[in-house]
């Protein structure tokens, strides 16, 4: 019932603007949609069971249009996925990312990098950034130096990272010396 969820939330965007946001994620993208459910997709089946390729293309173009990033009161930034490999990106290049296209699958340039890290990346405990062994190709992980860089250089207390079930099962995970939250 993934389409009807989604309807769902866009009325509730529609009535409260104020209160309601949703961030673009990794599975907001063709290559994930197009995927079997096994495969972590379905969504293009779904909507092509009920509906059709139109309906479908234009759930792809309103995906394209939901931003990468949402800060909150100035302090506090939630994504998807997590922060960028290169350890040195701003609010203002998150912002100037032209998001109204397909999330690249292989990075070629600082901005698809960023991009990529946005929507896939994941923390780790040690310092550093280092190759995820569990997303695949491409894929990187971050660790605590590269959050309070990133917290300092934009003067955030924190972030806060949608991308996947915490593994303590809890439904939250404090990471990071609380500069991180999934």
């Amino acid at each position: 019932n993934a389409v009807e969820i989604l309807l769902l939330i866009f009325g509730y965007m529609l009535v409260n603007r104020k209160t309601m946001y949703m961030n673009r994620g990794n599975h907001e993208s063709l290559d994930m949609n197009v995927r079997s459910f096994h495969e972590g997709g379905g969504f293009a089946e779904e909507v092509g069971s009920k509906y059709d390729s139109t309906t479908f293309a234009l759930f792809q173009d309103v995906f394209n249009l939901l931003p990468l990033a949402t800060r909150i009161n100035d302090e506090v930034l939630v994504v998807h996925g997590g922060l960028c490999r290169t350890s040195s990106s701003t609010l203002d290049q998150m912002r100037a990312i032209n998001r109204k296209r397909a999330i690249p699958c292989a990075p070629q340039n600082a901005e698809d990098v960023l991009f990529f890290d946005l929507m896939w990346a994941d923390p780790r405990a040690n310092e550093g950034v280092g190759l995820s062994a569990v997303r695949g190709s491409g894929c990187c992980t971050f660790g605590p130096d590269v959050t309070r860089r990133f917290c300092e250089m934009n003067r955030l207390r924190m972030v806060i990272r949608s991308h996947e079930v915490p593994k303590t099962l809890s439904g939250v995970q404090v990471q990071h010396n609380g500069r991180l939250i999934t």
